[in-house]
């Protein structure tokens, strides 16, 4: 039998038996938001991702640096009832720790040096959007996880 694998375990004989291929049909949506895609995988993906755009959850989209969790995240946003909303996006591997505090939540003309103009913060400039924290480097109880 073609595909079959047999093997003795002990007094025993073991044989396994493929099942025959079938194609299946994923039922959904080639695009979503500015995503395009025809393989299984990213069919899989829009149809995952289909129920959370109309809510206000908070989300956490994981993956390794450029596999576009940048891109999920605007299409979950150009998909939901924020999409006139600012889409605003911080690069934290960018933001020095003593800036942190100043980008998050603005600051006044003077407040440190190099504060030539006050500035809102990034939760101001987002409200009524979405807010997306990229490159988070995940910590556990304030060490970086190895």
């Amino acid at each position: 039998m073609t595909g079959s694998c047999e093997f003795r375990c002990g007094a025993k004989r073991l044989r396994f038996v493929p099942e025959p291929v079938r194609e299946v049909q994923i039922e959904a949506p080639k695009r979503f938001g500015g995503l395009v895609g025809s393989t299984p995988e990213m069919i899989e993906l829009f149809a995952k991702l289909q129920p959370y755009s109309p809510t206000s959850m908070s989300m956490v989209i994981r993956g390794e640096t450029g596999t576009g969790k940048e891109r999920v995240a605007q299409a979950i946003h150009d998909a939901s009832p924020r999409r006139d909303k600012p889409f605003v996006a911080v690069n934290c591997a960018a933001v020095a720790d003593t800036l942190l505090e100043a980008e998050l939540f603005g600051h006044v003309r003077g407040a440190f040096t190099g504060a030539d103009r006050a500035r809102d913060g990034l939760f101001v400039e987002a409200d009524g959007g979405t807010l997306l924290f990229d490159e988070v480097e995940p910590t556990r109880i304030g060490r970086p996880v190895s």
